[in-house]
């Protein structure tokens, strides 16, 4: 049986797929594993990141219970990949790194009893903590 499905042209697999075949899906992800992976290596050069995206588009076609229709599927997987891709390094970018106070920071500052001092401590400590204002 499942021969049959490596027999399929794209478009009947995709047909299948949105069906909700998981034979299909897996003759898809054997069928364009290796495209997608050098694809996503020439928009991203995170190996782990182009993996996990793959691995996570498929997830997604497995739980979709509204795929829409495509002529196109190889297109389909490259484009929604290269539109995942492109959300992680967004969403990589945008993330602020935290800083981690520790008491060696403010031990010095904790010694003055006035307010003002103390706040304006803080915010001086800048440029040896990498703390910016």
């Amino acid at each position: 049986m499942k021969n049959h499905y490596f027999q399929m042209d794209d478009r009947a697999l995709w047909s299948e797929l949105r069906s909700g075949s998981l034979i299909a899906l897996e003759v898809i992800y054997r069928r364009y594993y290796s495209l997608l992976l050098n694809y996503g290596m020439k928009c991203t050069p995170d190996d782990d990141m182009v993996r996990d995206c793959i691995q996570e588009l498929f997830v997604k076609l497995a739980k979709s219970s509204n795929l829409s229709d495509t002529e196109y599927p190889r297109s389909y997987l490259l484009k929604s990949l290269r539109n995942m891709i492109n959300d992680k390094s967004t969403s990589a970018r945008s993330q602020v790194e935290c800083f981690s106070f520790n008491d060696e920071i403010f031990s010095d500052i904790m010694d003055d009893d006035s307010f003002e001092k103390r706040h304006y401590k803080i915010f001086c400590v800048n440029g040896k903590y990498g703390i910016q204002v």
